[in-house]
């Protein structure tokens, strides 16, 4: 059973620039104490129905994945339906910048909270937070773009690269086209349906999206997937919102 308010550890955030140094050392000491990964390959570990997002190549380690789309057109499920393998059979996932996630719908796509990190309060320090979670973690998401331009953004791309681990960006804002460094996979949301839903009344079984994928050493897919997913529906837990989270699974 997942009991996903139940922390093992806890990183106060605060605002007070003196304070952030040794904030970002006790991170530091979470990360590092993570376990290595176990079982990797050259290529991050992809459940069927996104797998096909990537090609026969799939996803190696070390790349830069963006998610565009509008807000509310599925961006997080998507993000995390890809990330859901990984997280199960081999290393940890990083989230920041996400206030509010719902964690039990997350682990209904398959994401096992308890390789799960997550700091919930919006960070501006975004790229420097990313970093530490980049030394132990496989795959980092951001959930907000707007503290991560130019040399910051190539920084991380390249941290990711140097520690074989994937970075996710989400970017309903599009502001990763005036990065520096094109990102290695473009997922765009361009459209997003739900399936259920009568007029008023039935229940949400599905979300079904269609995709265009982009990638930097690929010819262009101009045609977009259609992939179905599950929808993020169920309750969401607010996160402390001055603290980084680890999850447990309650015995």
């Amino acid at each position: 059973m997942v009991d996903p308010t139940h922390p093992l550890s806890q990183v106060p955030l605060s605002e007070d620039p003196h304070r952030r140094q040794r904030q970002r050392n006790l991170l530091h000491q979470v990360v590092r104490g993570l376990p290595p990964p176990s079982g990797m390959t050259e290529r991050l570990p992809l459940d069927g129905e996104v797998a096909g997002l990537f090609g026969e190549g799939g996803l190696p380690l070390g790349s830069t994945v963006v998610v565009r789309g509008q807000q509310g057109q599925g961006l997080l499920t998507l993000a995390l339906a890809v990330l859901a393998r990984m997280s199960r059979e081999t290393g940890y996932l990083g989230i920041v910048n996400l206030a509010r996630v719902g964690l039990l719908s997350a682990s209904e796509l398959g994401v096992d909270l308890a390789r799960l990190i997550v700091i919930a309060r919006p960070v501006p320090q975004v790229a420097r937070v990313a970093s530490i979670l980049l030394e132990g973690c496989t795959a980092v998401l951001l959930g907000d773009e707007r503290h991560l331009e130019g040399a910051d953004a190539e920084r991380l791309q390249r941290r990711a690269r140097e520690r074989a681990a994937v970075l996710f960006v989400l970017d309903p804002n599009d502001r990763a086209r005036r990065w520096r460094e094109v990102p290695d996979v473009t997922l765009t949301v361009t459209h997003s349906r739900t399936r259920g839903l009568g007029d008023g009344a039935g229940r949400l079984l599905a979300r079904e999206l269609s995709i265009t994928t982009h990638h930097r050493r690929r010819p262009p897919q101009h045609t977009p997937q259609m992939i179905l997913l599950p929808p993020l529906v169920a309750p969401e837990i607010a996160l402390p919102t001055d603290g980084v989270t680890r999850f447990h699974r309650a015995g």
